[in-house]
């Protein structure tokens, strides 16, 4: 079990390279924190305030954020695969190059997200919304796949 983090202010924080893995971070403030090429696995992030938060090339696999606020967050090259980020507001988040394959992004807000590159093969997209209608068809990498609403 990781550390318990809940309702924490973590506002500003510099900690490239963390190893937060498993740890509880419930409704934590990590607006503008660089948690950049950071160890997040099974991270509880549910209901946080990432906004502006830099989590660029990070491991987020089977991460909750389960209504968590990463607007404007950057996550380029970021490893959602298999992540909760139902009900997240993900708008105008760079997600350029991230693995979103398996997430569930069922109620997730994506308008004015960068999905250049992303990843979204077996993505549950129900109800998510998207900018345009190409996003929404956005295949997976080295795929033929057609993704379908």
């Amino acid at each position: 079990m990781g550390a318990d983090l809940a309702y924490a202010d973590l506002r500003f924080a510099v900690w490239p390279h963390a190893n937060l893995s498993e740890a509880r971070l419930v409704h934590a403030s990590l607006m503008s924190a660089d948690l950049a090429d950071s160890q997040l696995r099974e991270v509880n992030l549910s209901g946080s305030t990432l906004s502006g938060t830099r989590l660029m090339r990070s491991d987020l696999r089977s991460a909750d954020l389960t209504g968590a606020e990463p607007d404007n967050a950057r996550l380029t090259g970021a490893n959602l695969t298999r992540a909760n980020l139902t009900h997240a507001n993900l708008k105008g988040a760079d997600l350029a190059g991230a693995d979103l394959q398996g997430a569930n992004l069922t109620d997730a807000d994506l308008t004015h997200a960068n999905l250049a590159g992303a990843n979204l093969r077996g993505a549950n997209r129900t109800r998510t919304k998207f900018t345009t209608e190409e996003d929404w068809s956005i295949p997976a990498p080295d795929s033929t796949e057609s993704s379908a609403g």
